[in-house]
């Protein structure tokens, strides 16, 4: 998908729902198809996850992040007021999206794979820990 649509459409989805003073950020990233930070309100994507994949993995992608805004409770992270939200946003059938199987991206795993490999923990820590506390900024993140 075009970076610039992909971008458009987001934008829109976050104004309809209430995260119109959100920002919205593309970004190099090759971990993450997207982040949240609740404390400095934003939302970001990745350039090489939106290029490799259409609308619909893009949306479901911008539907999780934005619940994550939603609930705007870092302790929450992908438990039932998560799935809730992301219900309510559009996604009938939320996952918690971490480890999708998606082009440039991990494999799925399990929850025994994390608790089995402490380089996986690391990285799932540092994702809620990101969501707590915000993430420092990539190089190359443009703003919508």
């Amino acid at each position: 998908m075009i970076e610039e649509e992909a971008a458009r459409r987001v934008r829109a989805l976050m104004n309809k729902n209430g995260l119109r003073r959100w920002k919205l950020g593309i970004e190099d990233n090759r971990f993450d198809l997207g982040r949240t930070s609740l404390s400095k309100r934003e939302i970001r994507l990745s350039r090489e996850f939106i290029a490799l994949n259409d609308w619909d993995e893009v949306y479901k992608t911008a539907i999780h992040e934005m619940a994550h805004a939603k609930v705007n409770n870092p302790a929450e992270s992908h438990g039932e007021d998560w799935r809730q939200a992301a219900i309510a946003l559009g996604d009938p059938d939320p996952e918690d999206g971490v480890w999708d199987d998606k082009p440039g991206f991990n494999s799925p795993l399990t929850s025994k794979d994390i608790d089995d490999d402490p380089v996986l923990m690391m990285r799932m820590m540092l994702h809620d820990m990101e969501n707590k506390v915000g993430y420092m900024q990539a190089e190359g993140t443009v703003y919508f």
